[in-house]
């Protein structure tokens, strides 16, 4: 809801590299349907108004490309234009219609704004006139109006498009995935178990296509959980973990014949230590800050480049929070996790004797 919004007024928000949208830890307030909520035009139609008015317009210019962006601001009697990240500060007055224009490069990204109005009210009441527009362009500085000292009755308001800011709050929205999101190739499994007199049997098989969109946000979630501090191949050598489960049979109690025959049989606390912890809580919630939000991003991107790869980075199948015990020989550290050499859960491959 709208009142649980937080919107921001920081004078910068960098821009994501591969889309026009705010870095994690921010979003863009849009509605139902996915549309950005912008404020309304700067835009005060020239009319009589015997009364004083104020106005204020707060938000965030989108730029898309760096460049030179040209401003001019009409205001009977004063508005002013501040964009603090680009050192703008101008303001219109002289009591009736005037104009200030200013220019500057605005690099890739999220730039705060605000513009305020004051109409005074005159005396005589045929004199009292409102009136004001902000207009910005990328091309070239905005054609000015009519200015008419001292009368604007007579005046006219600068031609074109009035400026509308972006409302940015704090959050962590997260693009998550609508839709199953499919590995390259299916993984096939095959289930066996030894009868009586120690032969092989068959008992069941199937094949994992990919993740549903719930368990795709569950994973990434643990892995943000499972190690909060970003390290790259951490992240990709966790997510490995859980590919190289799926359609295998894990050794000891849990022999061939238990086998990861889905993604969610893996999906359990008792797999996962982090699952129903604070920070797997608040990454499913979306309340992580914006210091931490940047990190369940990277673990969703370490996801999706694991998933959309023939065979995971790594091979390793479990790991454990550097012990201290262990014998360096048998595991590989990556950032703060010690990595098992040899894989616990075993393929589950079709047998030679498998017949359809």
């Amino acid at each position: 809801m709208a009142d649980d919004i937080k919107f921001v007024s920081v004078s910068f928000i960098k821009m994501k590299e591969k889309e026009s949208k705010p870095v994690p830890g921010y979003f863009i307030h849009a509605d139902d349907d996915g549309n950005p909520i912008m404020t309304d035009p700067v835009l005060i139609p020239i009319k009589q108004n015997v009364n004083e008015r104020n106005e204020t317009w707060k938000g965030y210019i989108k730029v898309e490309k760096s460049g030179m962006h040209y401003f001019r601001i009409d205001g009977d009697d004063t508005l002013t234009l501040k964009i603090p990240h680009a050192k703008v500060d101008i303001t219109t007055g002289g009591g009736s219609l005037t104009t200030q224009t200013a220019q500057a490069n605005l690099e890739r990204g999220f730039h705060y704004c605000e513009l305020t109005y004051n109409n005074r009210a005159y005396k005589p009441e045929n004199k009292s006139y409102e009136g004001c527009i902000a207009i910005m362009s990328t091309a070239e500085m905005p054609p000015e109006g009519k200015y008419v000292k001292n009368d604007t009755t007579k005046s006219e308001l600068a031609s074109g498009a009035p400026m509308t800011l972006y409302q940015i709050a704090l959050g962590c929205r997260i693009d998550w995935p609508k839709e199953s999101v499919n590995l390259p190739s299916p993984i096939k499994w095959y289930e066996v178990y030894n009868d009586n007199d120690g032969n092989p049997q068959k008992k069941d098989s199937g094949s994992i296509a990919g993740v549903t969109a719930a368990e795709f946000k569950q994973i990434a979630c643990i892995i943000f959980a499972e190690q909060s501090q970003y390290n790259e191949q951490e992240y990709l050598a966790i997510a490995s973990v859980f590919r190289n489960r799926w359609g295998r049979g894990k050794h000891g109690s849990l022999d061939n014949r238990t086998v990861v025959k889905t993604v969610a049989d893996d999906l359990t606390k008792k797999s996962w230590a982090s699952i129903g912890g604070t920070q797997y809580q608040k990454a499913m919630e979306g309340s992580l800050n914006p210091q931490e939000c940047p990190n369940l991003e990277k673990a969703r991107e370490a996801l999706e480049t694991v998933l959309g790869m023939e065979e995971a980075p790594y091979t390793y199948d479990r790991y454990v929070t550097h012990p201290g015990s262990l014998d360096s020989s048998n595991y590989v550290t990556i950032g703060g996790h010690d990595f098992y050499k040899n894989n616990q859960y075993r393929s589950c491959d079709k047998p030679d004797w498998w017949v359809e």
